[in-house]
């Protein structure tokens, strides 16, 4: 099965192309932080437990796409890819505090489509504390895939919020073909 990462800081809308995707019959895998976070009543400040969530959640992701690929259909659009976890550990921490090495994280994607931010907004889940720090974390995440030498497509902002995930999952699935 293929699988292929929605990336992108804060408020891209990744979880709205991807529920676009679900409605469709697509293969999808949500956004794993989000249930590893919300399991942990929110996002901790100290640096060791921000390091346990971090590996928490990247675990959880690679167990999450295996259980998919099992599944056998052609391909999977994943909200976020576990280079994610290393971009916020980055950020976060100043760090990656795990070991990544096993896990051929250069190949393990067969496309990585970068969805370009929009304003931030606040759903009382984020961990981002504003817009600033969310351009910040989607810069971090383009240099992490990059470094691993993800070629990135990019998905611009649709200005017709109502039309945005329809049309961006379109042009997702066109480069697919």
């Amino acid at each position: 099965m293929k699988k292929y990462a929605l990336i992108g800081g804060p408020c891209s809308g990744k979880s709205s192309v991807i529920k676009e995707a679900k409605e469709r019959g697509i293969t999808v895998l949500g956004e794993v932080a989000r249930e590893v976070i919300t399991s942990w009543g929110g996002f901790p400040t100290d640096s060791g437990k921000i390091a346990e969530i971090q590996r928490e959640i990247f675990f959880l992701q690679i167990k999450r796409e295996e259980e998919l690929e099992k599944k056998g259909e052609d391909f999977m659009l994943l909200d976020r890819g576990v280079l994610d976890v290393l971009a916020y550990s980055n950020y976060y921490l100043g760090r990656v505090s795990l070991d990544y090495s096993d896990y051929n994280l250069g190949s393990r994607y067969n496309g990585v489509f970068l969805l370009d931010r929009v304003q931030f907004q606040q759903d009382g889940l984020r961990i981002e504390g504003g817009d600033e720090v969310a351009r910040v974390i989607h810069e971090k995440i383009i240099e992490t895939y990059r470094g691993f030498g993800y070629n990135l497509i990019n998905i611009p902002v649709v200005e017709d919020f109502t039309r945005a995930p329809k049309e961006r999952l379109d042009k997702i699935l066109n480069e697919i073909e």
